[in-house]
Protein backbone atom coordinates (compact mmCIF):
# COMPACT_ATOMS: atom_id res chain seq x y z
CA UNK A 1 0.00 0.00 0.00
CA UNK A 2 2.79 2.48 0.88
CA UNK A 3 4.49 1.81 -2.42
CA UNK A 4 1.21 2.45 -4.18
CA UNK A 5 0.73 5.73 -2.28
CA UNK A 6 4.25 6.82 -3.18
CA UNK A 7 3.50 5.99 -6.83
CA UNK A 8 0.20 7.90 -6.72
CA UNK A 9 1.89 10.84 -5.05
CA UNK A 10 4.59 10.90 -7.72
CA UNK A 11 2.01 10.60 -10.48
CA UNK A 12 -0.20 13.42 -9.24
CA UNK A 13 2.27 15.71 -7.54
CA UNK A 14 5.00 15.68 -10.14
CA UNK A 15 8.73 15.04 -10.08
CA UNK A 16 9.50 17.94 -7.72
CA UNK A 17 7.89 16.00 -4.88
CA UNK A 18 8.88 12.48 -5.88
CA UNK A 19 10.70 10.87 -3.00
CA UNK A 20 10.29 14.02 -0.90
CA UNK A 21 8.09 12.42 1.71
CA UNK A 22 9.13 9.86 4.26
CA UNK A 23 7.25 6.61 4.72
CA UNK A 24 5.96 7.97 8.04
CA UNK A 25 4.46 11.06 6.42
CA UNK A 26 2.97 9.04 3.57
CA UNK A 27 1.45 6.66 6.12
CA UNK A 28 0.00 9.57 8.12
CA UNK A 29 -1.41 11.19 5.02
CA UNK A 30 -3.02 7.95 3.88
CA UNK A 31 -4.60 7.13 7.23
CA UNK A 32 -5.50 10.55 8.67
CA UNK A 33 -4.44 13.66 6.74
CA UNK A 34 -6.14 16.16 9.09
CA UNK A 35 -3.26 16.53 11.60
CA UNK A 36 -0.83 17.17 8.74
CA UNK A 37 -3.19 19.70 7.15
CA UNK A 38 -3.57 21.44 10.53
CA UNK A 39 0.20 21.56 10.96
CA UNK A 40 0.61 22.93 7.43
CA UNK A 41 -1.99 25.63 8.12
CA UNK A 42 -0.33 26.56 11.43
CA UNK A 43 3.08 26.77 9.78
CA UNK A 44 1.91 28.77 6.80
CA UNK A 45 -0.26 31.21 8.76
CA UNK A 46 2.00 31.47 11.80
CA UNK A 47 5.50 31.36 10.35
CA UNK A 48 4.98 32.29 6.71
CA UNK A 49 3.13 35.11 5.08
CA UNK A 50 0.66 35.87 2.31
CA UNK A 51 2.91 34.12 -0.20
CA UNK A 52 3.08 30.93 1.91
CA UNK A 53 5.99 29.48 3.86
CA UNK A 54 9.58 28.92 2.83
CA UNK A 55 12.53 27.10 4.34
CA UNK A 56 13.40 30.04 6.61
CA UNK A 57 9.87 30.00 8.03
CA UNK A 58 10.06 26.29 8.82
CA UNK A 59 13.51 26.85 10.36
CA UNK A 60 11.99 29.54 12.63
CA UNK A 61 9.21 27.16 13.65
CA UNK A 62 11.64 24.35 14.51
CA UNK A 63 13.92 26.71 16.47
CA UNK A 64 11.01 28.15 18.45
CA UNK A 65 9.51 24.73 19.22
CA UNK A 66 12.85 23.53 20.56
CA UNK A 67 13.46 26.76 22.48
CA UNK A 68 10.05 26.47 24.14
CA UNK A 69 10.69 22.81 24.98
CA UNK A 70 14.10 23.66 26.44
CA UNK A 71 12.71 26.57 28.49
CA UNK A 72 9.90 24.41 29.82
CA UNK A 73 12.33 21.67 30.82
CA UNK A 74 14.72 24.09 32.49
CA UNK A 75 12.09 26.05 34.39
CA UNK A 76 11.97 23.82 37.46
CA UNK A 77 15.73 23.59 37.67
CA UNK A 78 15.92 27.37 37.48
CA UNK A 79 13.44 27.68 40.36
CA UNK A 80 15.62 25.36 42.45
CA UNK A 81 18.74 27.49 41.82
CA UNK A 82 18.30 29.42 45.06
CA UNK A 83 21.70 31.13 45.05
CA UNK A 84 21.58 32.07 41.33
CA UNK A 85 24.94 30.45 40.56
CA UNK A 86 23.65 28.44 37.61
CA UNK A 87 24.06 25.12 39.43
CA UNK A 88 21.43 23.19 41.41
CA UNK A 89 22.73 21.27 44.39
CA UNK A 90 20.88 18.47 46.12
CA UNK A 91 20.40 20.83 49.08
CA UNK A 92 18.72 23.41 46.84
CA UNK A 93 16.54 20.74 45.25
CA UNK A 94 15.55 19.55 48.72
CA UNK A 95 14.17 23.01 49.53
CA UNK A 96 12.03 23.03 46.39
CA UNK A 97 10.98 19.41 46.84
CA UNK A 98 9.89 20.05 50.46
CA UNK A 99 7.41 22.65 49.20
CA UNK A 100 6.00 20.33 46.52
CA UNK A 101 3.37 17.62 46.56
CA UNK A 102 4.48 14.02 47.01
CA UNK A 103 4.07 13.24 43.31
CA UNK A 104 5.95 16.39 42.31
CA UNK A 105 8.78 15.62 44.75
CA UNK A 106 9.47 12.39 42.90
CA UNK A 107 9.48 14.20 39.57
CA UNK A 108 11.79 16.91 40.86
CA UNK A 109 14.31 14.42 42.17
CA UNK A 110 14.18 12.46 38.91
CA UNK A 111 14.71 15.69 36.99
CA UNK A 112 17.70 16.62 39.16
CA UNK A 113 19.19 13.16 38.73
CA UNK A 114 18.76 13.34 34.95
CA UNK A 115 20.44 16.74 34.75
CA UNK A 116 23.32 15.72 37.07
CA UNK A 117 25.29 13.87 34.40
CA UNK A 118 28.34 13.12 36.55
CA UNK A 119 26.33 11.99 39.57
CA UNK A 120 28.01 14.33 42.07
CA UNK A 121 24.60 15.56 43.36
CA UNK A 122 25.08 18.99 41.73
CA UNK A 123 23.59 19.77 38.35
CA UNK A 124 26.17 22.28 37.16
CA UNK A 125 25.35 25.07 34.74
CA UNK A 126 27.01 23.10 31.92
CA UNK A 127 25.14 19.90 32.82
CA UNK A 128 21.87 21.80 33.06
CA UNK A 129 22.42 23.42 29.66
CA UNK A 130 23.28 20.06 28.07
CA UNK A 131 20.25 18.43 29.68
CA UNK A 132 18.02 21.27 28.45
CA UNK A 133 19.28 20.80 24.89
CA UNK A 134 18.70 17.04 25.11
CA UNK A 135 15.18 17.58 26.46
CA UNK A 136 14.42 20.00 23.64
CA UNK A 137 15.46 17.35 21.11
CA UNK A 138 13.44 14.70 22.93
CA UNK A 139 10.31 16.85 23.14
CA UNK A 140 10.57 18.09 19.52
CA UNK A 141 12.41 15.22 17.89
CA UNK A 142 14.08 14.94 14.50
CA UNK A 143 10.96 12.98 13.44
CA UNK A 144 8.76 15.94 14.44
CA UNK A 145 11.09 18.22 12.51
CA UNK A 146 10.91 15.96 9.44
CA UNK A 147 7.11 16.13 9.46
CA UNK A 148 7.22 19.94 9.63
CA UNK A 149 9.80 20.06 6.83
CA UNK A 150 7.63 17.72 4.72
CA UNK A 151 5.32 20.67 4.13
CA UNK A 152 8.05 22.14 1.91
CA UNK A 153 7.79 19.22 -0.51
CA UNK A 154 4.42 20.54 -1.73
CA UNK A 155 5.85 23.52 -3.64
CA UNK A 156 3.94 22.74 -6.85
CA UNK A 157 5.16 25.79 -8.78
CA UNK A 158 8.76 25.50 -7.49
CA UNK A 159 8.85 29.15 -6.44
CA UNK A 160 10.34 28.45 -3.00
CA UNK A 161 7.06 29.11 -1.21
CA UNK A 162 4.38 26.60 -0.21
CA UNK A 163 0.80 27.77 0.07
CA UNK A 164 -1.98 26.02 1.91
CA UNK A 165 -3.75 25.56 -1.41
CA UNK A 166 -0.74 23.62 -2.74
CA UNK A 167 -0.72 21.37 0.32
CA UNK A 168 -4.48 20.77 0.16
CA UNK A 169 -4.34 19.94 -3.55
CA UNK A 170 -1.53 17.43 -3.10
CA UNK A 171 -3.19 15.79 -0.08
CA UNK A 172 -6.46 15.57 -2.00
CA UNK A 173 -4.60 13.90 -4.89
CA UNK A 174 -3.25 11.34 -2.44
CA UNK A 175 -6.75 10.54 -1.21
CA UNK A 176 -8.04 9.68 -4.67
Amino acid sequence: MRGFLAWVFTLFAGPLWAGGLSEAVLKQLSSDPEPFLELAADLIHGYGGPQGIDLAGVDRFVALERAEARASALRQLAVADLDFDGAVSADEMAVLAAAASARMRGRLWALHEAADADGNRVASAAETAAWGRAEAMRRFSPADEAIARAVLTFDADANGWVTLEEVKAAVAALAT
